[in-house]
């Protein structure tokens, strides 16, 4: 792209990463990334969560763990996005106590949950049997404060819908 005048910058290149991740070719994105260092640009936190939520989507999970840790070495805190890929990324590979515990570790850094972040913890836990456990966390999110409805539930959650806005209705 140079050779068309077009400077990379790090916004370039966290596109082009995306785009890589999204299509999951993950070997290719972190080629990307290491090709951003080598002209002198630094991952930044968007660089290091795209990567995150690629390798959790690809199943990756301790390539995304590598990476977070390699990015809370460097200074950069995780956010809501990171510890949302990571915990959904756990939840989908069935490990629901480890997406369960970056959940209470989000939580005790300080780091509000958004509607993505609630609604996988509650599709985790449905899909992993723990109804009563689902309908536990949701009732404590509203009662924190948080405005998250059943509705904003996807289609995935069909399944779960009903045991839970029973419940709530009841």
């Amino acid at each position: 792209m140079n050779k068309e005048g077009l400077m990379l910058n790090s916004v370039l290149y966290n596109t082009l990463i995306d785009g890589y991740c999204k299509k999951g070719n993950m070997e290719k994105a972190v080629e990307i990334s290491s090709q951003m260092i080598e002209k002198g640009l630094q991952p930044d936190i968007v660089t290091f969560c795209t990567l995150i939520n690629g390798y959790c989507k690809a199943g990756q999970l301790v390539a995304a763990m590598g990476l977070y840790n390699e990015m809370t070495i460097k200074g950069y805190m995780p956010d809501v996005v990171a510890y949302s890929a990571l915990i959904d990324g756990h939840f989908k590979n069935g490990y629901t106590d480890a997406a369960l515990q970056l959940h209470k570790e989000m939580m005790g850094a300080g780091i509000a949950p958004n509607v993505f972040t609630i609604n996988c913890v509650i599709d985790g836990l449905c899909k992993d049997g723990r109804i009563n456990n689902a309908i536990n966390f949701f009732l404590e999110q509203t009662k924190a404060g948080f405005s998250a409805e059943i509705g904003q539930l996807d289609s995935n959650h069909m399944g779960y819908r009903s045991p839970i806005t029973l419940h709530i209705q009841s």
